[in-house]
């Protein structure tokens, strides 16, 4: 089974990097910049986990969240900013994130968590 991943965010390579590596581990991968865009792909495709900044063109991220488990109940996420405050984590949190990352963004870490998410 091959599990698809998607990656919401604006820094575009950031989220290149990110894809090319997951790609490399055998995984489906989509990058988008916009709410938007992520709901077009969630609609399409049983979207196993989402990666997921603060920041998009059209939102934050922390409101794509609900609408990302309306289309997929058992979507894990993780959830990345750089705007780190403990009343944004508690938010993400109560959203039923399994990672929440400040940036810098430690990408063995998010590697390691998907990992970890598809397991279990």
């Amino acid at each position: 089974m091959k599990f698809n991943i998607l990656l919401a965010g604006q820094d575009k390579t950031i989220l290149n990097l990110l894809k090319q590596r997951l790609s490399n581990k055998g995984f489906e991968v989509f990058n988008v910049t916009s709410a938007k865009g992520a709901l077009k792909i969630a609609k399409k495709l049983n979207i196993h986990i989402a990666v997921i900044d603060m920041t998009l063109s059209d939102t934050q991220g922390i409101e794509l969240i609900p609408r990302l488990k309306e289309l997929h109940p058992n979507i894990r996420v993780i959830f990345t900013t750089s705007e780190h405050s403990t009343e944004i984590e508690t938010s993400a949190r109560k959203e039923g994130i399994i990672l929440y990352m400040p940036k810098p963004l430690d990408l063995r870490l998010i590697e390691k968590a998907i990992s970890k998410g598809l397991r279990g």
